[in-house]
């Protein structure tokens, strides 16, 4: 009996030393790695892994204050951006539990003078991006504010009580919004009667032991063993300006030695139940399947599931992405400009590749099994062609025919050869996807379905016409965001203008619909009245649609 016991010792202590070792030898091709790409002289990062509820790897590389050549540590304080928003979602779950708030409720339950957008507007709406809301850095920029500006929340909320209008109807779609969770940091001060930044340390912080961690709340307040951080120019590193308090979304300071407790509570069995609930996504009737949940974005790698969320702001890089399955979480934080997904992901397959199948995407990409290619069809290739309105990218593709064949081309896209299917169905090898054309009732296209997402059919600019590009000259205001633009007609070309934007040209694609290269108005549609005369243009980005300006000193 004796040697069956100190027999199955052996072998538990053998396996566990085997188990260690290997665990090691990860670790130091994490270091190798890290090594490879950082190094002690410049800015760089800091890493840690957990694994079973244990830390298998931590470490730093690189300085956290350049000029004064401060090395980076374990306890070094950083910004890590949009990796604030599960804090958030967290907050929410807390509360949520408490019976407290629920996502049921309306915006203006906790804040009545929140506009009336004509459409109830929930806590769920927000935490799941689906409020419509404008996303405040898209809009700020717009109106000429810069990211190197101070930008605080107050400023965050203001501009959000000053819109009139949504990117769409709440519930109905999903844009990436950091505003909404700038709002739900507001309903919380409300439901709390506390600072959300002494609420969170007293509820989330402290008991958890992460001494060393607060959201930032005052733009200029001196941080001990704060990092700072840098992009390159001309080959040389410059300090980037970071005067955001984005309190939410965003602006949360942290160590990488705090970020690991949390990393080991969202794995423990004491979280299970409130984790659990931070992993629900939103439901919503949009192009792809939702999977954004409580600050954390839900999806699968290499076939395992992943629960994870990005950073970046002001040259800093951030990413924390844990596998509930694998008992498996990484985080790492860079104050630099640098790919920090690419850092994370070498690290995921150091430690996990022996566990990968199937394809690295994950359920929300879309893509088709190739269909049988007609040959027999005898079709009029002329009624296909045109001008699609790819209003969700803020693009537009063009479907052209040469030698009897159809082709595509999307805004700064090499043009792909679509083969036919059916009449109303053709296949391009590139995007392994059909674009699908849809008729109107008397049979004439009026659209198509390109990556999911319908792009309706623009009249195109004659190849003869000679545009009165006079008409668009003048001034235009928003009262939104309290901003001006010129548009400015010069040697036969359009531009738009700033007093802190500077000016860029406007590219005319159809009618009124002007596109061009900048990160603020890449899509600009003026409006026309019964006249003919041009009125207004809207302005829309990404997560900021349809901005209007209007035209000043207009005549009755």
């Amino acid at each position: 009996m004796y040697q069956k016991f100190f027999s199955l010792l052996l072998f538990l202590l053998l396996t566990g030393l085997l188990q260690a070792q290997g665990l090691d030898n990860l670790s130091k091709k994490t270091d190798q790695f890290f090594n490879k790409y950082l190094s002690d002289d410049k800015p760089g990062g800091a890493v840690i892994v957990i694994k079973d509820g244990r830390v298998v790897h931590k470490n730093t590389y690189g300085l956290a204050d350049y000029e004064n050549k401060v090395p980076l540590s374990t306890s070094s304080v950083f910004d890590i951006a949009s990796v604030s928003k599960q804090f958030l979602g967290y907050a929410v779950a807390l509360l949520e539990k408490a019976g407290k708030l629920s996502l049921q409720d309306d915006v203006k339950t906790y804040i009545p003078e929140f506009p009336d957008f004509g459409h109830t507007i929930t806590l769920g709406h927000l935490l799941y991006h689906q409020s419509g809301l404008r996303d405040w850095p898209s809009a700020m920029k717009l109106a000429g504010v810069g990211f190197d500006d101070v930008l605080s929340f107050e400023q965050i909320l203001s501009m959000v009580y000053r819109q009139e209008a949504l990117n769409f109807v709440p519930g109905s779609k999903y844009i990436y919004s950091n505003t909404g969770y700038n709002v739900l940091v507001e309903v919380i001060q409300r439901i709390t009667k506390q600072p959300f930044r002494a609420w969170t340390k007293e509820k989330i912080f402290l008991p958890l032991g992460m001494k060393n961690t607060f959201f930032k709340d005052q733009f200029d307040e001196s941080i001990p063993k704060e990092v700072k951080s840098y992009f390159k120019e001309e080959d040389q590193y410059k300090r980037s300006t970071n005067g955001l308090t984005a309190m939410g979304s965003s602006s949360l300071q942290t160590t990488i030695d705090d970020f690991g407790l949390w990393l080991q509570y969202l794995d423990s069995e004491n979280a299970k139940d409130l984790v659990a609930k931070m992993q629900i996504p939103g439901t919503i009737t949009t192009e792809a399947p939702a999977n954004y949940a409580y600050g954390l974005e839900v999806d699968t790698y290499y076939g395992l599931k992943r629960v994870s969320h990005d950073g970046s702001w002001a040259s800093f890089n951030t990413f924390m992405a844990y596998f509930p399955d694998e008992h498996f979480s990484v985080a790492v934080f860079l104050n630099h400009e640098n790919w920090v997904q690419g850092f994370a992901q070498e690290v995921i397959e150091i430690y996990l590749k022996d566990k990968f199948q199937g394809d690295k995407r994950g359920p929300w990409f879309y893509y088709e099994e190739k269909p049988k290619i007609s040959k027999d069809l005898d079709l009029d290739l002329s009624r296909y062609t045109g001008i699609y309105d790819l209003e969700k990218y803020l693009s537009y593709l063009t479907i052209t025919e040469e030698k009897g064949q159809l082709y595509v081309q999307a805004t700064n896209e090499d043009k792909q050869l679509m083969q036919a299917v059916s009449a109303t169905r053709f296949w391009v090898d590139e995007y392994s996807q059909s674009i699908y054309f849809n008729t109107d009732q008397s049979g004439n296209i009026e659209s198509v379905t390109y990556h999911k997402s319908l792009c309706e059919r623009r009249t195109p600019i004659p190849a003869n016409e000679a545009p009165d590009l006079s008409a668009y000259e003048g001034d235009y205001y928003s009262r939104e965001l309290n901003a001006s633009y010129q548009v400015i007609l010069e040697d036969g070309q359009l531009y738009l203008s700033n007093l802190r934007n500077g000016r860029s040209p406007l590219e005319r694609v159809w009618k009124d619909g002007f596109i061009n290269e900048t990160n603020y108005a890449p899509r600009v549609d003026f409006q026309r009245n019964a006249k003919g005369e041009i009125v207004s243009f809207r302005a829309s980005q990404f997560r900021s649609r349809n901005q209007l300006f209007k035209k000043l000193d207009l005549k009755d």
